[in-house]
């Protein structure tokens, strides 16, 4: 899902806000789960969009690995 059309400033505004702390509630579950995050997973996170964390936190809880976590394509 692309980002959503930002039709005023505020908008704009409360979208980044808004993407910046889910961004920081992941950090924060991925440190407390794994323990330090990738720089490549850094980069990945730091690019995301809204519907990147939504898969990143559906599978948060089942995922083993920070790889199967953020693989291309879920697990079977």
């Amino acid at each position: 899902m692309p980002r959503p059309e930002l039709k005023t400033f505020a908008d704009g505004l409360q979208y980044g806000m808004m993407l910046g702390s889910q961004r920081n509630r992941l950090y924060f579950l991925l440190r407390k789960k794994f323990g330090k995050v990738p720089k490549r997973y850094e980069n990945q996170i730091d690019n995301s969009e809204m519907d990147d964390l939504d898969i990143w936190f559906d599978r948060l809880l089942d995922a083993r690995t920070l790889n199967e976590l953020f693989a291309e394509k879920p697990p079977a």
